[in-house]
C-alpha cells in the first residue's frame, strides 16, 4: 500500500519524473515536492522518499528492457515485478 501510495504522489508531480518538464532541475521545487510526499506519507524524511523512488524508477527501466529483449535471468527476474501497471505513466 505506501509502495503504491508513492508512486500516486509522484506521478501527481510530473517534474519529478519528466525530463522535458521545465522544473525536473529546479532544485528547490523538487525538494519541497519531496518533504510534501513524505509528510503526506507520515513521515518528515523527503529523502528516503526520494531515494525509494529512484529505486523503483531503475528497477521499472530494467523491468521494461528485460521485456523487450525477452530472454536470459534479467526476464525471469522482472518477467512479474509487481509494480510495472502502476508506472506505466513514466517512460
Amino acid at each position: 500500500m505506501e509502495t503504491e501510495k508513492l508512486v500516486m504522489l509522484v506521478r501527481e508531480r510530473r517534474f519529478l519524473y519528466d525530463v522535458k518538464d521545465n522544473d525536473y532541475k529546479n532544485q528547490g521545487k523538487v525538494a519541497e515536492a519531496w518533504l510534501e510526499i513524505a509528510r503526506e506519507m507520515g513521515n518528515e524524511n523527503g529523502k528516503q522518499r526520494a531515494t525509494k523512488w529512484k529505486s523503483m524508477r531503475d528497477n521499472y527501466k530494467k523491468f521494461k528492457k528485460s521485456t523487450e529483449t525477452a530472454s536470459g535471468s534479467a526476464y525471469k527476474k522482472y518477467q512479474k515485478w509487481p509494480w510495472a501497471d502502476q508506472l506505466r505513466f513514466f517512460r
